[in-house]
């Protein structure tokens, strides 16, 4: 990593190159070393996340840049090794004239899409508003990316055939008729604050709640399943309230995970996140619970060490069974048995 942070502040763009290449050092050095050096500053170097399209040939790639939208023949027996498994990679790239190449350490993210690092980069800078601020981020502070590394295994978590992600969708009471909550909802009450359960899809996996601010006319949409975020919409429109068509944040947890490694503090990702005490606290606490269980279950499978189902299942408050599926998923999801 050293050598590839090194090679980026020499061969980036306005990189350290352009004044090596008038030292007297590097001028008297071989015609053809010093040809070489003169093509390679007209062609920065750079850092990219990418998306594997398909693979032409052996070793070759032809990817889609995640935040320009640039699409490149790369070639790269890395890539090979991590191909097929791998959701998206990031690297350290340039262009020889022929193709595209890699140098230095590759991410192969098999639990990151570009939601979670658009979502990881804005928690690092919150100006980053658009896909190419982002990617001129990426260039001014390429190892605060780097740092996601370690994290490349952890995979997606699957229950049956819903992909746990966590959804939130932000938006205003106006319009929504208070009286007909009950008829889709479990709702608990504190004040000018509302908790709403979606009824049959409040629980694991799912988690869908509804949070209702009276008082500020602010509501909250969270779920960890898109059946359970869709479900819930299809019944908070019934209600009366305007909802995007897209929602705010959808975030991986196992990028939650990691940021939380790497920024060492709590991710929340809406007002009420804790805003309830622990004693008030229902579903929210088991979603809390499953999220730190994914966490002990991913380190124990990189520590290679099999886990006391029995004990973590007490320890999380989740039926043993559960614990034993999301550890064997786990497994096969990093290639282990």
């Amino acid at each position: 990593m050293k050598a590839q942070f090194i090679t980026f502040k020499i061969l980036k763009e306005n990189g350290l190159i352009h004044k090596y290449l008038n030292h007297s050092s590097v001028k008297n050095r071989a015609p053809h070393d010093y040809s070489y050096l003169q093509k390679a500053a007209q062609k920065p170097y750079r850092f990219a996340f990418l998306l594997a399209k398909d693979n032409p040939a052996p070793n070759f790639f032809n990817m889609q840049d995640v935040f320009t939208g640039e699409e490149l023949l790369m070639y790269s027996p890395g890539v090979a090794q991590d191909y097929g498994d791998a959701l998206m990679f990031y690297c350290m790239v340039s262009d020889n004239g022929q193709c595209y190449q890699t140098y230095g350490p590759i991410g192969a993210f098999r639990g990151f899409d570009p939601n979670d690092i658009f979502f990881y980069a804005s928690e690092l800078n919150p100006a980053i508003t658009t896909d190419e601020e982002l990617h001129e981020f990426v260039q001014k502070e390429p190892l605060k990316f780097s740092a996601l590394l370690p994290f490349t295994n952890i995979p997606v978590t699957v229950n049956g055939k819903d992909e746990l992600i966590e959804i939130v969708t932000f938006g205003n009471t106006q319009g929504i008729k208070k009286s007909g909550l009950n008829k889709d909802f479990d709702v608990k009450t504190f004040d000018d604050f509302q908790i709403c359960s979606l009824k049959k899809y409040g629980e694991f996996p799912h988690f869908a709640t509804l949070f209702l601010d009276w008082k500020e006319e602010e509501i909250v949409l969270s779920a960890m399943t898109d059946v359970g975020y869709d479900k819930m919409v299809e019944a908070v429109v019934k209600l009366g309230a305007k909802i995007p068509e897209y929602a705010d944040i959808r975030l991986h947890p196992s990028m939650k995970i990691a940021m939380k490694d790497i920024l060492k503090k709590e991710i929340l990702l809406h007002p009420f996140d804790a805003s309830v005490s622990d004693d008030e606290s229902l579903d929210d606490m088991d979603k809390e619970s499953l999220i730190l269980l994914l966490d002990k279950l991913i380190f124990l499978v990189n520590e290679n060490r099999r886990p006391d189902f029995a004990k973590l299942a007490h320890e999380f408050s989740q039926d043993e069974n559960t614990v034993k599926d999301l550890y064997k998923l786990i497994l096969e999801k990093v290639g282990k048995r």
